[in-house]
């Protein structure tokens, strides 16, 4: 659908729509504080359905921040996302939640071995996004249009992931201890220390470019730096995504069996640059080219940044 996508849509609106999304990579990078990944570790469910728990609690402290801050300095968040309005806030405020409570459902699901509904999550949050860009492309919708389909495909995912965690929830719930929360957050505090900020540190670098090139070239050259960076990350998120998941859990299970993951590490590793070396050669060369032909005229730039 992108091609269909890319000529409903001006690179100005995707450079508000990269924007926006920098901002909010940035905040999400840090919302569960990382102990979603700590769900899959230990070895009795009631503590996982714990660090669960943890994990949604950070994800609304995070989420009440984001809210103080775009009351008490709407301008300075509508002027780094280049957009206006309270729509615009409402949205990011309402990203930021459904983005760290999407990350802790599909946790759980990885954690309980639920690949199909996991892999179902991914397909009707591509399904929901492109389609409703498409839909309000067509009426003109803009960069609003954009980020609201965005927002939306993450809230319908998350329902999605939702059945996996109740029947567990149910089960467990007299387990949910308040108590065993803050000591599980105390023996897991290397998330929070070390995975949170390192994704926070990588979520601005990739942000950082969005932002910078709006302040310095104008908000239609961020824009195609944006939408070259989304066809990018299409093919990578879709082998990166389902493989990560696949691959914490069986790290997680063959460190809790004493067993070694260098020998993991090693395989995938060199699959993935196999897999990635072909594909790189073709766009280094060819960018601009397939960029101009596939996605229109107006995004030959896309295709040069890309190709950088």
């Amino acid at each position: 659908l992108t091609p269909i996508i890319s000529r409903l849509y001006s690179p100005s609106d995707f450079g508000m729509f990269g924007s926006f999304n920098a901002v909010l990579s940035v905040i999400a990078a840090g919302t569960t504080l990382q102990y979603t990944q700590a769900i899959m570790l230990p070895k009795e469910k009631e503590d996982a359905l714990n660090l669960f728990f943890v994990s949604c609690l950070c994800t609304f402290a995070v989420g009440f921040l984001t809210l103080m801050f775009c009351l008490l300095a709407p301008e300075a968040v509508n002027g780094l996302m280049k957009t206006n309005g309270v729509w615009a806030l409402s949205l990011l405020v309402v990203a930021v939640l459904v983005s760290g409570l999407n990350m802790a459902f599909q946790a759980w699901s990885v954690r309980v071995k639920a690949f199909k509904h996991t892999s179902a999550s991914q397909v009707i949050r591509s399904l929901s996004s492109n389609g409703t860009q498409v839909g309000l492309g067509y009426f003109k919708g803009g960069a609003a249009g954009l980020i609201f389909a965005g927002v939306l495909a993450d809230m319908l995912a998350s329902l999605n992931l939702v059945r996996v965690l109740l029947p567990d929830l149910l089960a467990l719930r007299s387990s949910i201890r308040w108590n065993r929360m803050k000591q599980l957050a105390k023996d897991y505090r290397d998330f929070p220390m070390y995975s949170a900020s390192q994704n926070v540190i990588n979520a601005l670098s990739t942000g950082s470019a969005v932002i910078l090139l709006t302040y310095f070239y104008g908000i239609a050259v961020a824009g195609a730096y944006a939408f070259g960076y989304r066809i990018l990350t299409i093919p990578m998120r879709f082998v990166l995504t389902a493989l990560r998941q696949v691959l914490f859990q069986k790290a997680s299970e063959t460190q809790n069996q004493g067993g070694t993951l260098l020998p993991l590490y090693v395989r995938i590793t060199s699959g993935l640059f196999a897999l990635a070396l072909f594909p790189s050669l073709v766009l280094f060369i060819w960018a601009p080219e397939i960029f101009t032909w596939i996605f229109g005229s107006q995004w030959h730039m896309a295709g040069e940044l890309a190709r950088s």
